[in-house]
């Protein structure tokens, strides 16, 4: 598999650019052939690293709570990928696009929209920047990710390679929490929720990815967590070790 990466990266060394299976975005260009990390650009981000190793803890223990967490709050389709090839780096999940309510801080009884049932994949969002919306308001995707890699501002540069790979030809498409793999584990890790949100105003046909207001300071968001994860995960062993 590496050996094939290693091929793919060399050809195509294009990230996140085009449009995917979920439908809905304008945007030009072909889809390209693989994806890296970090994911594309958000409207905010809010992260949170262990004060301790988690050595006793696999990926399969950590994403296991964290999927019970989102279907408790309603996301039952769920869009997994690895960070790196075999998981080296951690793993990432997406959700499905949904409608909030009138003052965006939770969703409308009909949340969903019939015509787009995928989750979000890093294809589309890294190419949503206008989507077609059936009605006004704000819509939002969550990609969470749990990575020893660095989440938010870094002056860092990114990497293009299977150490950071997480979509392309050798990847499947179909990867769910029950594949993560029980004997890798991360010395230390990472725990970031990319939020998208989407909003398409009154006389508008299509709804656009609202900005990133302070894109260098995700300090900033770290003590306001999505409820859904504060609901779902602050009884479980790993999320105690997080500091916030």
């Amino acid at each position: 598999m590496r050996t094939h990466l290693l091929v793919l990266v060399a050809v195509s060394l294009a990230g996140c650019a085009g449009n995917a299976t979920l439908t809905g975005a304008r945007s030009g260009g072909a889809k390209p052939k693989l994806c890296f990390w970090p994911p594309p650009r958000s409207t905010s981000v809010w992260s949170a690293e262990t004060n301790q190793p988690l050595r006793d803890m696999s990926l399969a223990d950590v994403g296991g709570d964290l999927a019970v967490a989102l279907r408790r709050r309603g996301y039952l389709q769920q869009h997994w990928f690895p960070i790196g090839a075999g998981f080296v780096h951690g793993f990432a999940v997406t959700t499905r696009l949904e409608q909030l309510d009138d003052d965006g801080s939770r969703p409308r009884s009909e949340r969903w929209m019939a015509w787009q049932p995928e989750p979000a994949n890093l294809f589309w969002l890294s190419e949503a920047m206008s989507v077609r919306l059936p009605r006004p308001g704000q819509y939002r995707v969550f990609l969470a990710a749990f990575t020893d890699l660095p989440i938010g501002a870094t002056k860092t540069a990114p990497t293009w390679g299977p150490d950071t790979v997480m979509a392309g030809p050798e990847i499947p498409e179909t990867l769910s929490a029950t594949d993560l793999p029980r004997e890798r584990y991360l010395k230390s890790g990472r725990l970031g929720v990319y939020v998208y949100v989407y909003e398409r105003n009154l006389g508008d046909d299509d709804g656009r990815l609202a900005a990133n207001e302070a894109p260098q300071q995700p300090e900033a968001q770290r003590s306001r967590p999505p409820a859904w994860l504060t609901d779902g995960l602050t009884s479980t062993p790993w999320h105690e070790r997080l500091s916030r």
